[in-house]
């Protein structure tokens, strides 16, 4: 897991190395977490770009279910949130608790991204829909 490694240190230098000698760029951790996922979760917006940039798989779910997309949803991260769309990340999937991105977007009440998430194909009429979550919460 050296590239998750170069990812957790946000060495850029270490992460060209190591994906110019051919490592694995999806590999995935214990928790499923692959070298992206674990870039935005640390904040590593550098890597991030580094990793799409070099065709990293924008949908691979960790253990729980949850992908990149579903992560820069929770942290509100709207610039992270465009470009993996524009990666092809798939607003539809769903984590282990059935939640899709768009769902969790709601629950954070992150209203901008679930503009984005709408405009760019993902329904609100998923059972357990967005709307049903948002008459629960008070959004």
């Amino acid at each position: 897991m050296a590239l998750h490694k170069a990812v957790a240190e946000s060495s850029i230098e270490e992460m060209v190395t190591l994906l110019d000698s051919g490592v694995e760029l999806d590999s995935q951790n214990d928790n499923g977490q692959t070298a992206l996922y674990m870039a935005i979760r640390t904040n590593f917006e550098a890597g991030v770009d580094l990793l799409l940039e070099r065709g990293c798989d924008v949908n691979i779910a960790n253990n729980y279910g949850d992908t990149p997309l579903h992560l820069v949803v929770f942290k509100s991260n709207v610039r992270l949130l465009k470009k993996l769309l524009s990666k092809g990340a798939l607003p539809e999937c769903k984590n282990m608790m059935g939640q899709t991105p768009l769902q969790v977007a709601v629950a954070w009440n992150f209203k901008s991204g679930v503009q984005l998430l709408l405009d760019s194909g993902a329904s609100a009429e998923v059972k357990n829909t967005a709307l049903d979550m948002a008459l629960r919460t008070g959004s």
